[in-house]
């Protein structure tokens, strides 16, 4: 199947009788990939803020040899790496970037293996409210393309 999952393993429905049967709980299982793991992970961070640049260090360092550093998301070599965006760990990007950021945030939804894209203040009952934008710009993506891959 096309979303990566067997089809339905089994289906619980909570009324045995047709007519009383308002919902169902369907467990399935993750289909085995043979594909292999991607090669890089992109690590993109267009913060000069220190703490910032340190969680970048901690992560190349865990990841090598697979991890690409990237200074900014316009130089990014986004296509079959997993990138790890950590622009929002400082301050919201999405409610404040230009046109022209945007349609590189885009380009990287669409062309990249898989996306973690960290936030912060950004949840329930948050601080920063606007940090919480890549949720429904996620949800909006996957809606209309099942194979990106974010979280």
């Amino acid at each position: 199947m096309g979303s990566g999952f067997t089809g339905i393993d089994l289906c619980l429905r909570d009324n045995p009788q047709p007519e009383e049967w308002i919902m169902s709980v369907i467990v399935s299982s993750l289909a085995i990939s043979s594909s292999p793991l991607p090669v890089n992970f992109e690590i993109i961070n267009d913060n000069i803020v220190d703490n910032s640049k340190d969680i970048s260090t901690y992560l190349q360092n865990l990841l090598i040899p697979r991890t690409v550093i990237s200074l900014g998301l316009e130089n990014a070599i986004i296509t079959n790496n997993i990138c790890i965006f950590l622009s929002e760990t400082i301050e919201p990007v999405i409610s404040r970037c230009s046109k022209e950021y945007f349609e590189h945030v885009l380009r990287m939804l669409k062309t990249a293996t898989g996306i973690i894209w960290v936030t912060r203040g950004s949840t329930m009952g948050c601080e920063v409210p606007e940090g919480s934008l890549i949720t429904g710009l996620s949800r909006t993506a996957r809606a209309e393309n099942w194979d990106v891959k974010i979280s």
